[in-house]
């Protein structure tokens, strides 16, 4: 049987914080076959030694995907020379 890792082990075997593990557990609640991170025990997040990989490899994931995503360059401002129109102005 695999180990059953808490919550705060999770986040220290990942050297980050426990609340950044949750902030990350809320905007990432399972990975794209659908399968969530952690089991529900209760009120209680538990996690097995597959599940703290697969948090690792979807974050690579997120990682790669901002890597690979092109972002745009602001638009250049044109500069040039603007004809003025007068309506009416005498000596224009």
């Amino acid at each position: 049987m695999n180990p059953v890792h808490t919550m705060d082990e999770v986040a220290t075997l990942l050297h980050m914080s426990r609340r950044w593990l949750q902030n990350w557990l809320r905007e990432h609640p399972a990975d794209r076959f659908g399968n969530p991170f952690c089991s529900q025990l209760g009120s209680k997040k538990r996690f097995t030694d597959d599940d703290v990989n697969r948090i690792l490899a979807a974050c690579k994931e997120d990682q790669q995907c901002h890597l690979n995503s092109s972002r745009r360059a602001r638009p250049k401002m044109r500069h040039g020379q603007f004809a003025i129109i007068s309506l009416g102005a005498p000596g224009i």
